[in-house]
């Protein structure tokens, strides 16, 4: 909560509650089309009681421009910006604390009472939890609803009984609509349900097409019935459309100039679609169609000290490891080596063995449903994430953390020998974990494992919302007031008011216009992401040691001397 009441808005929350905002006064789906509107419009719910000024008359709301139509509606049109942004931020908050509570309700039926609150703990302690879980973007909703969805599925197939099938499609359409990665349920289900015939068909008779096309179709059906909603029922064609829609035509049409002539026929066939079909709930259409395009052409990211627009497979692997608490890192090394011990070894498996394969069957047979469920849906996901070429961020597979905090709670309930020494050591780490969120504290973005060094190390690896998302304006200014610095040159990476600051702001320049204007007599304020950005341009600084760093994030360099 004092997270949200004081950091600065972070570089997508401006666009978000302003595009929200925007939904629900003028049922106008121009801005931020390349997420569905549902966690933004719940973002901006609360907006409607205090009623900010929106300036549609201005020329951003005209030309579909969402990052200065944010600016506009944040900074120019008279509005308190810290009390919208802690508005929508409370209901990040709300989600984050009801996936909390799932969490620990899932926990407490698999393992009881202990593993449910270590699991709780272990959630509510997590940087990357109280990092983006007061943040208004979309990674704590998809969560939500995914680990929601997975709940929900788990009782669909353990329990012949309608409730379920129609609380997993409820979760489903929630997933889907408030962040298009959502969309991946729709082919991970069927998967897990596959897995979970063939080896629990003789447990629980009910299992069969029937019972999978009924859950199915509710997925679908409220899915699409939600799209609807969130889109005020909108049909529209994409010809018709003057932002995304004409975006997505020139696209098509450079690309025909680009394939071989052979496999001309697909870009036709899309062009077609894009001239002549209406869409109902054309917004989510057309935003799916961006995100699809937008995984596939990629993004720039910053991974290991390089710069690259398709990513890298093994971004989130090393991203997972090293922003992901040491403690907790061992403590889910510790659960998969003792399941491969007692799964593998306990069975004495021989290579050449006639009965090799008989064993496999039999083993994949004895899966539990649920076990199915926690262990295949963050791994699906997971193998998702790592085919997408827009690396910019661990939050990106939040998803996957929710089942990692179930799966680790386990540990708790095992039988081994010296159980007291055992849980004595496991407890201790736990602890450990806890430890080291409050060391990083107030700036819980900025961690990374102490097996690298620490955030001190950081930017070696991971920039952008990994390390500093523009949010520490703040503590920035807290520490101008308390060294008496009234003039910056400013490097600054994010969305926020840097007029805000109350000292007088000077430019910072680059590596060929330095020369032009030494000495640079200033306090010298740089976000990593520009000292370290792309093109090098600020490298005479780089060999600099810096006065003081803010949340890990914002250098100082004193040069007035």
């Amino acid at each position: 909560m004092s997270l949200a009441k004081k950091e600065t808005q972070t570089i997508d929350e401006g666009v978000h509650i302003s595009a929200g905002y925007s939904y629900l006064l003028t049922n106008d789906f121009r801005l931020n089309p390349e997420h569905p509107p549902l966690a933004k419009q719940l973002a901006a719910v609360p907006l409607l009681f205090t009623r900010p000024v929106i300036p549609t008359e201005n020329k951003s709301w005209k030309s579909g421009d969402q990052w200065q139509f944010a600016r506009d509606f944040l900074y120019e049109s008279g509005n308190n910006p810290q009390n919208i942004l802690f508005l929508g931020r409370l209901v990040i908050i709300l989600m984050t604390i009801l996936l909390g509570v799932i969490i620990s309700r899932w926990t407490y039926e698999l393992y009881g009472k202990v593993p449910s609150l270590v699991a709780s703990i272990l959630f509510f302690s997590s940087p990357i939890i109280l990092t983006h879980g007061h943040l208004i973007t979309t990674d704590i909703p998809v969560a939500l609803g995914v680990t929601a969805t997975a709940y929900f599925f788990t009782k669909g197939v353990q329990a012949n009984s309608l409730k379920w099938l129609i609380w997993t499609g409820v979760a489903c359409a929630f997933s889907a609509d408030v962040k298009f990665t959502g969309v991946v349920l729709f082919a991970l289900v069927p998967i897990l349900y596959a897995i979970i015939h063939y080896s629990a068909k003789h447990r629980y008779p009910h299992l069969g097409l029937k019972h999978f096309l009924k859950m199915y179709v509710l997925m679908l059906f409220f899915t699409i019935f939600l799209a609807l909603c969130t889109t005020g029922f909108q049909i529209n064609v994409s010809s018709n459309d003057p932002f995304l829609g004409a975006s997505h035509i020139s696209q098509a049409q450079e690309f025909l100039t680009l394939v071989n002539p052979k496999l001309a026929w697909a870009p036709k066939a899309y062009l077609w679609i894009l001239r002549y079909v209406h869409f109902i709930a054309y917004p989510y259409v057309s935003g799916l169609l961006e995100f699809i395009t937008h995984f596939e052409a990629g993004h720039e990211s910053y991974f290991l000290g390089t710069y690259s627009d398709l990513g890298s497979p093994w971004y989130f692997p090393v991203a997972f490891f090293i922003k992901t608490r040491l403690a907790v890192v061992i403590l889910l090394s510790l659960i998969l080596t003792l399941f491969v011990k007692r799964t593998f070894w306990a069975w004495k498996f021989k290579l050449f063995a006639e009965s090799y394969g008989k064993k496999i069957i039999k083993w994949v047979k004895s899966w539990d449903p649920k076990y199915v469920v926690l262990v295949f849906t963050p791994l699906l996901f997971f193998l998702s994430a790592m085919q997408s070429k827009v690396n910019i961020g661990v939050r990106h597979i939040l998803i996957v953390y929710p089942f990692v905090f179930i799966l680790v709670s386990a540990l708790w309930t095992l039988r081994v020998n010296l159980k007291k020494l055992f849980k004595t050591v496991i407890t201790v780490i736990l602890g450990v974990s806890i430890f080291s969120t409050a060391l990083i504290w107030p700036f819980p973005m900025a961690y990374f494992s102490e097996a690298i060094g620490g955030a001190p190390q950081g930017y070696k690896y991971l920039l952008d919302s990994n390390l500093d998302w523009g949010q520490n304006l703040p503590y920035l200014k807290e520490y101008l007031a308390q060294q008496n610095i009234q003039i910056i040159c400013l490097g600054y990476f994010g969305q926020g008011m840097t007029t805000d600051l109350g000292v007088s702001i000077r430019p910072l320049y680059d590596n060929e216009t330095i020369q032009d204007h030494e000495p640079l007599r200033c306090v010298v304020v740089i976000s990593a992401q520009l000292l370290y950005d792309r093109a090098n341009s600020f490298s005479w600084l780089q060999n600099r040691t810096p006065n003081a760093i803010i949340g890990y994030g914002l250098y100082i360099f004193d040069l007035r001397n």
